[in-house]
């Protein structure tokens, strides 16, 4: 039976150590980036939590680690769920951000801003560079990011 996979909505994820960066890359570099960008920056450090699994209802154990790479062009996330390590990169093009996630899957989505404000940044799936088909693939469709109560130490992801 093929697993869906096409929404991880039901994630807490709680700061254990919000890692201030960006002694190690010159604040100039990052000036001038698109606001889904600055979101995400603004997440920089490591974090931990549970993934609330919406089709079976399993408690995942899940960390982040967020860091700024590339001369601060690029955001590189580590993720780990449930003992599987995935990675994902947070980039630009032409002023707009764009999501690369190589998942455990196998698969390569790559996603858009749909919406971002202060407190939350929604992405969704990018179907023509991603090139995949919900018929035979699995794969993340979207991710929403969600600062719970003005704290900026927990999000619902």
């Amino acid at each position: 039976m093929k697993k869906n996979y096409s929404s991880f909505l039901s994630v807490l994820l709680c700061s254990t150590a919000l890692n201030a960066y960006s002694q190690d890359v010159n604040e100039n570099e990052m000036s001038g980036h698109s606001a889904g960008f600055e979101y995400v920056k603004g997440r920089l450090g490591s974090w931990e939590g549970t993934l609330n699994n919406g089709y079976s209802g399993e408690q995942i154990d899940v960390s982040y680690q967020l860091k700024l790479t590339s001369g601060g062009s690029t955001i590189l996330e580590t993720l780990l769920e449930d003992g599987d390590e995935m990675l994902t990169t947070y980039s630009e093009n032409n002023g707009e951000l764009i999501v690369k996630h190589y998942c455990v899957l196998g698969t390569e989505p790559v996603l858009r801003v749909s919406s971002v404000a202060e407190d939350h940044l929604n992405l969704t799936l990018d179907h023509s560079a991603s090139g995949l088909h919900a018929g035979h693939d699995n794969f993340v469709t979207e991710i929403n990011y969600t600062q719970v109560n003005n704290d900026p130490d927990t999000v619902v992801l």
